[in-house]
């Protein structure tokens, strides 16, 4: 195991295998908080104030139509995530998309639909239905949050599943995303700006859910889950992380 001083520290295998950023850069994302935006439509989108109540220190902003967010895609470093009120899907959705994804290829995006065979759905697009509730907003700001420190698909699909499996809180996947990324306690602390007591609450009720001994153990975990994911797609890549993470 990589330790140092009882934290999680990224090993050399993850940055040659492409299953997270480099700590310098998990760092800097630490400390710029991102932007989550509801693409409302024509109509009133009540989602943008639903997702401001579970983003914390995460911003959320509503921009009407997709032309207008667009536009704002292009001038700006790039978005945590993006939802989209379901009138919108049919008209220049696609094109949205693609500068999205030109600027962020992994950037979690869902459509909210209030039937579930009413659109055509792009793929790597989320669907859900309205009205949504507090388990499908935490999913997917948990998958946001992770993607933003750990660009890489399938480890990020392997903490989500781990976040859902073990009914972890967003406060809590995000504790996790930053010891796989590498980012140290302290760090974390000036970055979030939580107290250390605060931090050391969230950590024991991460581990009594999900059974493990320490942060590092449950990083692990996930980590191998992840590699094992990207063995199907990549095996040859793989291999080297799959002889790293064995215990």
């Amino acid at each position: 195991m990589h330790l140092s001083h009882g934290t999680w520290v990224a090993p050399p295998w993850r940055q040659r295998t492409g299953l997270g950023l480099g700590k310098r850069e998990a760092e800097e994302r630490m400390f710029d908080p991102g932007l989550f935006v509801v693409v409302t439509g024509s109509g009133h989108c009540s989602t943008t104030q639903s997702i401001r109540r579970f983003v914390g220190r995460y911003r959320a902003t509503a921009i009407r139509t997709p032309v207008r967010a667009e536009q704002e895609l292009r001038e700006s470093d790039g978005w945590m995530g993006m939802l989209i009120a379901e009138d919108v899907v049919e008209s220049t959705i696609f094109e949205l998309l693609e500068v999205a994804r030109g600027r962020s290829p992994m950037i979690p995006v869902a459509i909210m639909l209030s039937d579930a065979g009413a659109a055509k759905i792009p793929a790597h697009v989320e669907r859900l239905m309205a009205p949504l509730q507090p388990t499908q907003l935490t999913h997917f700001i948990q998958h946001a949050i992770a993607q933003e420190m750990i660009p890489c698909r399938a480890s990020v699909d392997a903490l989500v599943a781990f976040a859902l499996r073990h009914n972890l809180t967003i406060r809590e996947s995000e504790v996790l995303s930053a010891a796989i990324a590498g980012i140290d306690r302290q760090t974390y602390l000036e970055a979030t700006g939580i107290a250390e007591n605060t931090r050391k609450r969230q950590v024991r009720s991460l581990l009594r859910k999900c059974g493990h001994s320490g942060v590092e153990r449950a990083a692990i975990s996930v980590l191998r889950e992840g590699v094992l994911r990207a063995a199907r797609n990549f095996p040859e890549a793989a291999a080297d992380g799959r002889a790293a993470v064995a215990l």
